[in-house]
């Protein structure tokens, strides 16, 4: 009797056993154990506490692009004002924080806003105001004379810009003028637009059309600086270009001359080996003025007559002066300097067609 019972609780035993065994696996799929579970919580709460990083981060961007935005509300563009024909305004910089570009606007006498004009901008030399120390003075008035609207600006550091000339970079001038050209052509119905450039402006000119910064519709070029071994050579020296260049490396500015140069700089002008190549097809079929000289000491006029036989571009081309051309600031011969910009405005005046 009593071995019976003990084979009949050994047989339920082995029953509920069994039971529990064979059903483990779908019970135990359906609830997951304490580990699990525990595991689980953990990764939902990672997962939502990343989440709100996400959104607390979004939220902080948004507070300080809002607090970006009212700092830069005095830096924004500023009224022109007007000084006879000629307007000042400053504009703010889509490419540099906090700072304005001092720009001077030159309008035609009987100037009506309802109207368009065609616009001309113009590019100084290494180093130098808007104006290019006022030598663009006779020029700007003589297109204003003929219904052209002139623009010009001061490069980073020169004239009422703000800055310091370390910012003055061929990078930094280019965006400027991009600033420039556009608060124009929101501003001022604008049919075409023209660059002037001499020097250094001459190449900034080139650059912004070679790199499609912008299109210009015609170009006039005097002196300009198509080769940086040109420039290297006449304003500092192949020697020490590579010193130079190596404490800017090292120290992120250099002095030299007065002047304090950034890495920029000399990258700047390394950019572009082919410049005058890559522009004759960029502004291939369009007018060109080449002004240069045969003396001219700083920019090959080799370089430049094969230039301008290669584009196709009109030239004048003197023989009694060097690379001042009427318009950098030294004494030109009058008849030297009248001759330049009589032809200059014959030029500029396609512009109005």
């Amino acid at each position: 009797m009593r071995k019976k019972k003990i084979i009949a609780i050994y047989a339920v035993f082995m029953m509920v056993f069994a039971l529990i065994g064979c059903g483990n696996d779908e019970y135990s799929a359906g609830i997951p154990s304490v580990v699990e579970e525990e595991a689980r919580v953990n990764s939902e709460k990672a997962r939502t506490e990343t989440e709100e990083e996400i959104a607390n981060r979004a939220k902080q961007q948004v507070e300080i692009a809002k607090a970006k935005a009212e700092a830069q509300k005095q830096y924004e563009n500023f009224e022109l004002v007007m000084n006879g024909d000629m307007g000042e305004v400053k504009i703010a910089s889509s490419f540099r924080q906090e700072i304005t570009i001092p720009t001077y606007i030159y309008f035609p006498k009987d100037f009506n806003a309802e109207e368009t004009y065609p616009l001309v901008i113009m590019f100084p030399g290494f180093s130098a105001d808007h104006n290019n120390g006022t030598r663009f003075d006779d020029i700007t008035k003589e297109l204003n004379k003929e219904g052209l609207i002139v623009v010009q600006y001061d490069n980073p550091g020169y004239g009422k810009s703000s800055e310091v000339n370390l910012a003055y970079t061929l990078t930094n001038v280019k965006n400027d003028a991009v600033d420039v050209l556009n608060y124009m052509e929101r501003n001022y119905n604008i049919s075409k637009v023209g660059a002037f450039g001499y020097d250094v402006g001459g190449r900034i000119a080139m650059e912004l059309q070679v790199e499609k910064m912008y299109n210009f519709d015609q170009m006039e070029l005097l002196g300009p600086y198509c080769d940086a071994d040109d420039f290297i050579h006449a304003c500092f020296d192949n020697n020490i270009w590579g010193e130079l260049k190596k404490k800017a490396q090292d120290y992120g500015m250099v002095r030299y001359v007065q002047q304090e140069y950034s890495l920029q700089w000399f990258t700047d002008w390394e950019r572009e080996e082919n410049l005058t190549e890559d522009f004759c097809k960029a502004f291939d079929g369009k007018r060109v003025m080449l002004v240069y000289s045969v003396v001219d000491d700083c920019v090959d006029p080799i370089k430049m007559e094969k230039f301008y036989k290669k584009i196709g571009a009109a030239a004048i081309c003197i023989s009694d002066w060097g690379h001042d051309l009427g318009v950098r600031g030294y004494d030109t011969p009058k008849q030297t300097t009248k001759t330049i910009q009589q032809q200059s405005v014959a030029f500029w005046k396609d512009l109005l067609d």
